[in-house]
């Protein structure tokens, strides 16, 4: 099973001109633009789950979607991300011997660029990396450098 590196970050995002719900319209945004500037194939942002919004990134041939919403209370201004590789078999697909396409590396690239665009946004700080969750019970890091995805199919 591929693992998904999640992030979790402080923002305060302005409204959006265009969607006033979910909050966070506007950074969906700016991580649109962001990822489209560092050569990535982008679609337009999207609502995700009516809860948050994602962005589906295409890295090389392997599609993946990068989703947040907010995390916790609402003042807290918290945020959770994840990147997510589509296309992946779930657990039945794999008994029957479909096997997972590996994307460790394209996972890694994209989070370093997600990352540089975090690092970059004015509003944005506290930005933690992970695998799993959530994010007070596992270990975090700065950076998705230090995450253990070269191990992963």
């Amino acid at each position: 099973m591929t693992a998904v590196p999640h992030s979790s970050f402080f923002g305060s995002f302005p409204k959006d001109a265009e969607f006033d719900r979910p909050a966070g319209a506007s950074f969906a945004r700016d991580l649109e633009n962001g990822l489209r500037g560092r050569a990535f194939a982008v679609e337009k942002f999207d609502n995700w789950r009516d809860c948050g919004w994602v962005v589906c990134v295409q890295v090389g041939a392997k599609p993946f979607e990068v989703y947040f919403a907010e995390y916790g209370e609402e003042s807290e201004n918290c945020w959770l991300l994840a990147i997510a590789p589509l296309n992946q078999p779930g657990t039945l697909a794999r008994l029957f011997g479909r096997r997972t396409t590996p994307v460790a590396t394209e996972l890694q690239s994209l989070a370093i660029s997600v990352h540089e665009i975090l690092s970059t946004h004015p509003t944005v700080s506290g930005i933690r990396w992970f695998l799993g969750g959530p994010p007070d019970k596992v270990p975090s890091y700065a950076s998705p450098h230090e995450l253990a995805l070269s191990g992963q199919p």
